[in-house]
């Protein structure tokens, strides 16, 4: 059954806004490796790109351009070195998201609710990015992760003595391909964050 929406939220977000949110960064370990590209982008009430708000997306440059690791950055290599180069200066880009969040002029003490592939790496580089207090100001702790929704999802087919499990994988490679999303620029903060958003409509609508 298909409901439709006549609000820029839903009722259950409270106020808050759901933004999808992605990180490229230099390596997996946050406070040793750094954020190069971060977006985040408002979502409306259907889980697709909100266009009242603009998207905060930049290329940012490494603090520690020395610990970045070759194998967990094989698809990085590049854009760790336009980084270095033309990166944003990784305090103006904080000051930068500031600017943008207080821009999206949000009722007091409401915040982003994120919605992401793996959170707690994406959580980890922002709080190192943004500081712990700033963290805490943007971002609602009630987030949405689409591997956590797959997980769900196998979880609920087992007990329910189904013959096969849903999303035998949960990275974003695996779950683009069984929603038959294309994916032009893997590891891309912008279009993965939006990605994201995709697959997570397409799981909701699934649940249906």
């Amino acid at each position: 059954m298909s409901r439709k929406y006549w609000y820029s939220s839903l009722w259950n977000w409270n106020g808050n806004l759901l933004c999808a949110v992605d990180t490229e960064t230099t390596g997996p370990i946050a406070g040793v490796h750094d954020i190069i590209e971060l977006a985040v982008v408002p979502l409306d009430s259907e889980i697709r790109v909100n266009k009242e708000f603009n998207p905060f997306c930049c290329t940012i440059q490494p603090k520690r351009i020395e610990n970045y690791l070759d194998e967990s950055t094989r698809m990085n290599r590049l854009r760790i070195a336009e980084a270095k180069v033309n990166g944003i200066d990784p305090w103006r880009a904080a000051d930068l998201f500031d600017e943008w969040f207080e821009k999206l002029r949000l009722a007091e003490n409401k915040r982003i609710l994120p919605l992401a592939c793996y959170w707690p790496h994406d959580r980890a580089f922002l709080i190192d990015f943004l500081g712990w207090k700033n963290f805490h100001h943007v971002f609602d702790v009630r987030y949405r992760d689409i591997q956590t929704a797959a997980l769900f999802m196998n979880d609920r087919s087992e007990f329910e003595l189904e013959q096969q499990i849903p999303h035998p994988k949960t990275n974003m490679q695996y779950l683009c391909s069984q929603y038959k999303i294309e994916r032009k620029r893997p590891h891309t903060a912008l279009e993965d964050a939006v990605i994201t958003a995709e697959i997570y409509r397409m799981m909701i609508k699934e649940s249906l």
